[in-house]
């Protein structure tokens, strides 16, 4: 006797492409970042009102300097 296999369904799956790429650069004017205001609204001056997510980086300094 032959045992009958039970057919599953193929799933679809998503596939998602992330890019790094340079937008640009922007000034800030108080020199350096002293608390998360201060981050957040440099990020929200780059992020806006977009309709997309958005991942950002702040690659922060600690020295005194």
């Amino acid at each position: 006797m032959e045992e009958k296999q039970k057919k599953v369904p193929a799933k679809r799956i998503q596939l998602v492409d992330v890019v790094l790429e340079r937008k640009g650069s922007q000034l800030f004017s108080g020199r350096r970042i002293r608390s998360p205001e201060d981050a957040a609204n440099i990020i929200h001056d780059f992020i806006g009102d977009s309709d997309r997510e958005k991942f950002v980086v702040l690659g922060l300094n600690s020295s005194k300097i």
